[in-house]
């Protein structure tokens, strides 16, 4: 219960922050909820609403982003304690933050002042540079110790495979790792874990205007261009390895892959609300332009297989798209625009709470969730009757490689990603059982095995050679597992 409040706390910051950075943008304003909705309840974070940390980066986003403005126009300290904060919250995500600062800075620079305007750029460039170190140098006290643990840690040789760029297959490698994520209902327990696929669901509203935002006569031809830039640098770091290679600290991740992808969601939101304030009567043609060319890569889509989106997701998000379009067609013409701002707020409400639910919802999810349940309520609950104070106590693998954890109990098995480098070295050289991330507990290995590292019982499915242990106790495990198992101890 405490996790969900944490969880409820953290993304009511992310649209607080973010409200607070469109009131910097523009003047305070109803409608701003629409974007800070969409910025609180992107898919990023309905994804990875279990991580907590890295929520945390998330909220700070908007600040530091207010921050860059505020050191544009000369003062520097609110940029300073924001990203030494957001560093100090969260380092391994906050050095992705650090190149976005970058990105957005050149961006905000570029826009507000003419290319020519050397010593202008000169001057900002300067004290951006020096600021960010000051806010590093600020949190060096905790970056410190973690380079230097890091260094301990144990990394393997890079798959070169994962650096192959298959050039003639770009467009429909665009299409199925791509755009097919922008789709409601596109991120769930199917696909988070997918090597090559961001997460880039955001408010198909807010993808609408970015489209429209092209065509919008009252922004400068400078800042489109710019924009696209940008938005093209994001669209590569999702397609080339190399880059996601960069952004990711040099070291491609164990799963949750282009964990940089909510900065694009940010930019993406960021535009829209450009296009939203910048009121223009856009020609009609491009509105019917937008939704006929949505329609034809939907259906191309929908005619790649893909195990984490249905034909049924994406007609829904096509109906929103249409609504959206109709809705800011209306607010364009009409003058009565606070009508249009309540209806398009409660279709982005509408839309974001049915992804929140197509996504979490599902028939594997739930399945997941009584998974767990049977296994903290009945397994858990038997080994905690046991003493493990001094001795550990593994086994079978049941619901996670830290079923030990979720237990409360002492045990080998451990799935880390930043496992210490001579922990592994030790499991390995000592005849431990090692996967990529995880050192893992072997019930083929001699009993005097276990006497070495202190494991006095053992719980397993499946029965074990009685000449090696004895019958501690039962219990019994529900549906697909209904075959005998028991906790077993070692004879001495």
């Amino acid at each position: 219960l405490m996790t969900f409040f944490i969880l409820l706390i953290k993304l009511g910051l992310c649209g607080l922050f973010m409200n607070l950075f469109l009131n910097y943008k523009y003047k305070p304003r109803f409608s701003h909820l629409i974007f800070s909705l969409s910025y609180a309840l992107m898919g990023f974070t309905t994804v990875y609403y279990f991580n907590n940390m890295w929520l945390d980066v998330i909220y700070m986003t908007p600040l530091v982003m207010i921050g860059i403005n505020k050191l544009i126009d000369g003062n520097s300290t609110y940029y300073i304690i924001t990203l030494a904060l957001a560093i100090l919250f969260n380092f391994y995500i906050a050095y992705m933050l650090c190149i976005f600062c970058v990105i957005y800075f050149l961006y905000e620079l570029f826009c507000k002042y003419r290319f020519k305007d050397f010593k202008i750029y000169k001057n900002i460039l300067l004290f951006f540079l020096l600021s960010s170190v000051l806010a590093a140098l600020i949190s060096s006290f905790l970056l410190i110790p973690a380079v230097l643990n890091l260094s301990h840690i144990m990394r393997f040789d890079l798959d070169h495979s994962l650096l192959d760029l298959h050039l003639e297959h770009i467009g429909k490698t665009f299409l199925n790792t791509v755009f097919s994520k922008t789709y409601i209902g596109t991120h769930n327990t199917t696909s988070v874990l997918g090597r090559n696929r961001p997460v880039l669901y955001v408010c198909l509203f807010t993808f609408s205007l970015m489209f429209l935002y092209f065509f919008n006569k009252k922004i400068k031809r400078k800042d489109k261009v710019l924009s696209l830039f940008v938005i093209f640098f994001f669209l590569l770091s999702f397609l080339i390895p190399h880059l996601q290679l960069f952004w990711q600290a040099f070291s491609f991740p164990n799963g949750y892959i282009a964990r940089f992808s909510f900065f694009y969601s940010f930019f993406v939101i960021y535009l829209a609300s450009k296009c939203f304030y910048n009121c223009d009567k856009i020609r009609i043609i491009y509105f019917i332009l937008l939704i006929v060319l949505y329609s034809i890569i939907s259906y191309f889509v929908s005619k790649i297989y893909l195990v984490f989106l249905s034909s049924g997701d994406i007609i829904i998000s096509v109906i929103f798209v249409l609504i959206y379009l109709v809705l800011f067609f209306l607010y364009t013409r009409l003058s009565k625009k606070k009508i249009i701002n309540i209806l398009i707020l409660l279709a982005v409400i509408i839309e974001l709470t049915f992804n929140y639910a197509d996504t979490l919802v599902t028939i594997k999810s739930m399945k997941v969730v009584s998974s767990y349940k049977t296994f903290y309520n009945q397994t858990c609950a038997n080994l905690n009757n046991i003493e493990s104070n001094f001795y550990r106590i593994d086994g079978n693998y049941y619901f996670s490689y830290l079923d030990s954890h979720t237990c409360s109990t002492n045990g080998i098995t451990t799935a880390l990603s930043t496992n210490d480098g001579d922990l592994y070295r030790f499991f390995h050289k000592n005849g431990g059982s090692l996967t990529y991330t995880t050192i893992m507990y072997d019930f083929n290995k001699l009993p005097v095995f276990d006497s070495l590292f202190g494991v006095k019982y053992i719980y397993s499915k499946d029965k074990l050679d009685e000449t090696l242990y004895k019958e501690k106790g039962k219990f019994k495990i529900k549906k697909e597992e209904a075959s005998s198992a028991g906790v077993r101890r070692i004879k001495a």
